[in-house]
């Protein structure tokens, strides 16, 4: 159990390698090279000096550069900038405005009431994470798929085990069942665990709870780095890639406008996750915590 336990505190903590923040200063401005909040001839001068390489730009600086999105920085983008600076264009081919994401993901998170749940498989076991709101109040679930199988125990112990997870309510088939940790966060801003396999739950720092796929689903900070089909094992999708910094990638999987997949990759690993919901409306199952469970100093401290 305390290997089924790591799993599911790694998948609720997994996206906190990718969590990204800004301030509203550091606000992105597509062709503005030199940092003065402004796009004009000396940002086209820029991208010329890079293309006959006077120039280096950083892994960023190329995402800003290319306001054309032909994936390479060259006289392409220089000309689109003096375009834009004489009023020639209004606006680039990097039109955050113009993105699926923000017309149809932003929309729905940005609400008053969502859910978004996500499937993948860790260390092999199927894993399920729900992010749920309404108002001031919020849920995340982590549910993991988990195999009779794993548990050591005897023949004898695991039918007592299965008649009590039965009684308790816990789903489950022939061959798994679903070990769960959620966090809720109350209209008062106070948070907590609930484990629903032992009835238990504890007060926890609000800081705590794993938000950030939200956070990195309606962020406006990161860069647009392509948007255009792409073959994802035997289906094509289209997708939008983005990147806080030029090396970390979050790709958007859209058919038609709905969200199916998302992979978020850098440099030590890829996660790659199958959207089974994104809409604007709550799962009130999980906001609240169920009756007759009992509030604890550690929820986690009797599952073994």
């Amino acid at each position: 159990m305390k290997k089924i336990l790591s799993i599911l505190l790694a998948a609720v903590m997994l996206f906190g390698v990718f969590a990204v923040s800004a301030s509203a200063e550091d606000a992105i401005i597509y062709g503005d090279l030199d940092g003065d909040k402004k796009v004009n001839s000396n940002d086209a001068l820029l991208i010329l000096q890079y293309a006959v390489a006077l120039k280096t730009f950083t892994a960023k600086e190329k995402l800003l550069a290319d306001v054309d999105m032909s994936g390479a920085v060259n006289s392409g983008d220089a000309l689109c900038i003096l375009d834009y600076a004489t009023e020639q264009i209004t606006k680039f081919q990097k039109d955050y405005a113009s993105t699926r994401k923000f017309n149809y993901v932003d929309k729905i998170v940005g609400g008053s009431a969502y859910t978004i749940t996500a499937t993948t498989v860790i260390e092999d076991m199927d894993t399920v994470m729900t992010f749920t709101a309404k108002g001031k109040e919020s849920a995340v679930s982590t549910v993991v798929k988990t195999p009779f199988s794993a548990l050591p125990v005897s023949s004898a112990e695991l039918l007592a085990f299965k008649i009590a997870l039965k009684a308790m309510g816990v789903a489950m088939d022939d061959n798994t069942f679903d070990m769960e940790i959620r966090y809720y966060t109350d209209k008062n801003g106070k948070s907590y665990m609930i484990v629903p396999i032992t009835h238990q739950y504890s007060e926890v720092p609000s800081e705590e709870v794993p938000s950030e796929l939200v956070s990195l689903l309606f962020a406006t900070e990161n860069l647009i780095v392509s948007a255009k089909n792409e073959k994802k094992g035997s289906q094509t999708y289209f997708c939008e890639t983005y990147s806080p910094d030029g090396e970390s990638m979050f790709k958007f999987y859209f058919t038609d406008n709905s969200l199916k997949r998302l992979t978020l990759k850098d440099a030590a690993s890829t996660v790659d996750y199958t959207i089974t919901k994104c809409a604007a409306s709550a799962t009130t199952s999980l906001l609240g915590i169920p009756s007759g469970y009992t509030k604890t100093d550690d929820a986690l401290s009797d599952v073994t």
